[in-house]
């Protein structure tokens, strides 16, 4: 809001509307891929630095949480290298569209 941004990339599938003069935020569409969760649950980190807690600065994970130092193409390359390999790009059709080069990067 501060930035006067019409629309909020989060990276999570929910959904937000504007009623009036607040924003409501809302499940996702399809409950199977349903993140709303995690966005509704943002004001914790601002309560974990007013209670002094150590979680307040621990830095935000945006990969595999479990993995070590969060190089998940490190960690495929050791676990599963067979899944490293060029393959097929099809349309809905079944057209050969092309190659990608590694699908899991």
């Amino acid at each position: 809001m501060a930035l006067e941004a019409d629309y909020l990339a989060t990276g999570h599938y929910a959904r937000i509307i504007k009623a009036d003069r607040e924003y409501k935020l809302l499940k996702g569409i399809d409950p199977a891929k349903d993140q709303s969760y995690v966005l509704y649950m943002l004001k914790v980190r601002s309560l974990a630095r007013e209670f002094s807690l150590p979680i307040a600065e621990r830095e935000e994970s945006q990969e595999i949480c479990f993995i070590p130092g969060n190089d998940y193409r490190h960690f495929l390359r050791l676990y599963a290298s067979e899944a490293i390999r060029p393959g097929p790009i099809y349309d809905a059709k079944g057209h050969l569209l092309g190659t990608h080069k590694r699908l899991p990067f």
